[in-house]
């Protein structure tokens, strides 16, 4: 992790345009691109706020005033669940690290846990209260439950899937088809591609929680295009030759 300089807002931690794209190691301009193109999955007080005006130069007097940014007229600054929406657009192993890293250091906040001062039949009353509350609102969220998005774990099995599949169609790790960067690069983005367009989505990690086991059989179900297959027999002749 970089010594990131501490940034709040409203009372939460948050990262500067800057500082994600220096966490996860790309230019700022594929951190622009990506909301650019994605805009209707980040809401603003949630994934990320905007500043401007008075707003904004007060947080400039207290947090930009040695940097280029005290100069910019709007400025976007990322929360934690922005962060992990940059991180699924981009999807390379790096981000998914630094993620994690900010997870467990720059995001993560100790709380302090009052315990109240209650007898014995307060407290019993007290949490059966919250077992009928928390039964009341299962109701009204269970249906939610089905269109979350993957689990991390549960993108790593598609991952290995995937790579499992490519290995199968092109002979294995030794053959001389998956040892072509070229030709094997050609498949997983032929792959992908197929995935994302059936699934409508931009990436493995956005896979419907409810939809996971179909995802499982898509990837398993995977055959070479045409034009694939014809690339994949020159090289298996000239092999041959």
């Amino acid at each position: 992790m970089y010594n990131l300089k501490v940034i709040e807002n409203k009372g939460e931690r948050v990262l500067t345009t800057e500082q994600l794209a220096q966490v996860y190691g790309v230019e700022e301009v594929r951190i622009r691109q990506g909301f650019s193109r994605n805009q209707e999955r980040f809401e603003e007080g949630k994934h990320y706020y905007r500043l401007i005006g008075e707003e904004l130069k007060e947080f400039k007097a207290k947090y930009l005033k040695d940097t280029n940014l005290k100069f910019v007229s709007e400025l976007l600054l990322w929360t934690e669940r922005g962060a992990n929406r940059h991180c699924k657009i981009l999807d390379t192993d790096k981000a998914w690290e630094q993620f994690d890293n900010l997870e467990e250091t720059y995001f993560k906040v100790k709380e302090q846990i009052q315990v109240p001062n209650l007898s014995i039949e307060d407290m019993f009353i007290q949490q059966l209260k919250e077992q009928k509350l928390l039964k009341n609102r299962v109701g009204t969220i269970e249906y939610k439950l089905d269109s979350l998005e993957i689990s991390p774990f549960q993108r790593k099995q598609l991952m290995n899937l995937r790579n499992k599949r490519v290995i199968e169609l092109l002979g294995g790790k030794k053959s001389e088809a998956y040892k072509d960067s070229s030709f094997r690069s050609k498949v997983y983005a032929d792959l992908s591609r197929q995935f994302n367009r059936y699934f409508d989505i931009p990436g493995y990690e956005w896979t419907p929680k409810n939809r996971f086991e179909e995802a499982q059989r898509l990837i398993r179900g995977y055959n070479l295009s045409m034009e694939l297959n014809l690339e994949l027999d020159n090289i298996n002749r000239q092999i041959a030759m």
